[in-house]
């Protein structure tokens, strides 16, 4: 890989962002009026015509949504992928970025951070439309992007940011780039075919579900759809290719972009309806998710045929983490609207345009046999992003360690640890930490 690029932007940009899919395609307009004129390629990329693609972005509609790829059309690929290992002892690393393609210092920052895992992958959101240069900017490694490719697979989760220009440059430009690498191979061997995939040992599944691609009603792609159904085909594969065997007992790990809870804004539950019935009774799942931008962990909470689900928020990669809107349902940490949250990263980093902003990070999964360890990092800082800080090692903050046992497909919680107690800068924990693995 080349020399870093120079960020298209800063999180001084990207502060109090709307979710408006107008307002985004407007920044991404006047962001490819003012910028410098790319120094890359990209699987063919080149200069656009930038009037014909304001119009082209301003306006598009329904009709220029992508057709939706599935896995019927592959030939030997049915989008579940084996998880190996590099380590000679076994041990499975994967790195999880949510929220992360911003393009900006700090999220350069944190991909230095999180290093060249087993696997590596992008759970949703390219800032500001996915356009193709947007995602050549935050994708393109030969060309000084920043993302890290697995040493044995990398792959790219569907956000609604992405669907703000139809999806075409997710589909077209950035899944050919994901895949099964191996090693030192400069593409993939296999590549990812649809926005859908499952990785997968005797041990586990982790199942990353596309909750982007009917992220809004068509009219226009303007307004945010709340049902956020998952879609036929996503739902056959699924039901026939994921969990065909009713008799399965591997630990099972969701990764969805959009939160199914939360206890400071929406939630997207159709996604439940769904997974629910073909999970089964009676299982305990992890559920990975990004869309908010902040890190927060929860206890549990009810699934439906007696089943529970521990929810983590890790949307908190790239975009600016307003702490000021870190303002739950209720004040009471027991109300259900909270959602049995445990531990949220209300920290205050430092001060942009009298925003308080508070640390970005990530999420480093490793998984040896029947265990299961989540490490979760921040950015290393305690103030503003400098050249001295760039060169910070990483800083764990939480972790927690889980087991299967994959002959009766029980999970348990064995600990959870807080790293930042007694730090003069602690979480905030509004139950205690315990009640993360069900304890």
């Amino acid at each position: 890989m080349d020399e870093l690029k120079e960020p298209s932007k800063n999180q001084s940009d990207m502060v109090g962002l709307s979710r408006s899919v107008t307002i985004n395609k407007i920044h991404a307009v006047i962001d490819a009026i003012t910028r410098r004129k790319p120094r890359y390629k990209m699987n063919g990329l080149t200069e656009e015509n930038k009037l014909a693609w304001f119009f082209k972005t301003l306006f598009r509609g329904d009709s220029s949504y992508y057709e939706y790829p599935d896995y019927t059309q592959a030939v030997n690929d049915n989008g579940v992928y084996p998880l190996q290992s590099t380590n000679p002892n076994g041990e499975i690393t994967i790195s999880l970025l949510a929220d992360w393609a911003s393009d900006t210092p700090e999220s350069q920052n944190i991909a230095r951070l999180a290093g060249v895992q087993d696997y590596s992958i992008h759970v949703g959101d390219t800032y500001y439309v996915g356009s193709e240069s947007e995602i050549a900017d935050n994708f393109d490694d030969n060309n000084g992007a920043p993302w890290n490719y697995g040493r044995i697979g990398s792959f790219a989760m569907l956000g609604n940011h992405e669907m703000y220009t139809g999806g075409k440059s997710y589909f077209c430009k950035l899944l050919p780039f994901m895949g099964l690498y191996y090693q030192n191979s400069q593409r993939p061997l296999v590549a990812q075919k649809a926005s859908f995939f499952c990785l997968a040992n005797e041990f586990w599944k982790i199942v990353c579900i596309d909750t982007g691609y009917d992220s809004l009603r068509r009219f226009l792609n303007v307004i945010p759809n709340k049902k956020l159904e998952l879609g036929d085909k996503q739902i056959a594969w699924l039901k026939n290719v994921v969990f065909a065997d009713p008799n399965d007992q591997r630990g099972v790990i969701i990764l969805s972009h959009h939160q199914i809870f939360s206890a400071f804004s929406e939630e997207y539950q159709k996604p439940i309806d769904a997974l629910a019935p073909l999970i089964g009774t009676g299982r305990t799942v992890l559920w990975f998710c990004g869309h908010e931008h902040r890190m927060a962990i929860y206890g549990p909470n009810p699934f439906p045929f007696a089943s529970t689900c521990f929810l983590r928020l890790i949307g908190h990669a790239g975009m600016p983490v307003e702490t000021e809107k870190n303002v739950m349902k209720s004040n009471n940490a027991t109300d259900p609207a909270n959602r049995n949250i445990v531990l949220y990263d209300n920290r205050h980093r430092t001060f942009l345009k009298k925003i308080s902003l508070g640390n970005n990070g990530y999420v480093i999964l490793n998984l040896k046999n029947e265990m299961l360890t989540a490490d979760y990092y921040d950015d290393a800082l305690d103030g503003d992003l400098t050249e001295t800080s760039r060169n910070l090692p990483p800083r764990k903050v939480v972790s927690e360690t889980w087991q299967i046992n994959n002959k009766t497909g029980v999970l348990s919680g064995i600990s959870i640890t807080d790293f930042t107690t007694g730090s003069g800068r602690e979480m905030e924990r509004p139950q205690k930490i315990e009640m993360a693995i069900g304890k």
